[in-house]
């Protein structure tokens, strides 16, 4: 696992879902640049990079969204998940943003957005509008989203 800072940390169990590390490699290859300069505009280390093509540690969103930005990509471009599958985690790492990220935007704590995210709270319409806006999608996208959160099995993250 990958700590705040993008390096590995055994003690996170954070995975981004639909990472996929081929294509990464691809686009960094297809840029031109080496590790070491994907992991210089990103502020991580060129190991870090290293691990994330090689499936050996998954990436924090904030680190891959300056890493995709060095490359001129967008993030999905390497992070797959089908639309109708995605939770709210999903979208907010599309546009990468981390929960206290998105959190600030909306007006919101981090631990409402981790609660809003699992389906553990209610989803008011409030909350509705402020994750549409900040997200880029619709309220019916964010209400669709929300609940597949809270009507999954349990044990399955969100």
């Amino acid at each position: 696992m990958v700590s705040s800072d993008g390096r590995t940390n055994p003690m996170s169990r954070n995975v981004l879902r639909g990472f996929d590390k081929k294509a990464f490699a691809v686009a960094r290859k297809a840029a031109r640049m080496s590790r070491g300069d994907v992991a210089r505009l990103a502020d991580t280390t060129a190991a870090t990079i290293r691990n994330w093509e090689i499936g050996a540690v998954s990436p924090q969103i904030d680190f891959l969204a300056r890493a995709t930005k060095a490359l001129n990509i967008e993030i999905g471009d390497v992070v797959v998940t089908d639309p109708e599958q995605r939770f709210l985690s999903d979208y907010r790492c599309l546009v990468g943003l981390t929960q206290p990220q998105l959190g600030k935007v909306c007006g919101l704590t981090t631990t409402t957005i981790t609660r809003i995210e699992r389906g553990e709270i209610a989803l008011t319409e409030k909350i509705e509008i402020a994750l549409a806006e900040a997200l880029g999608i619709s309220r019916e996208q964010v209400n669709r989203a929300y609940m597949k959160a809270k009507r999954r099995p349990p044990g399955t993250p969100a």
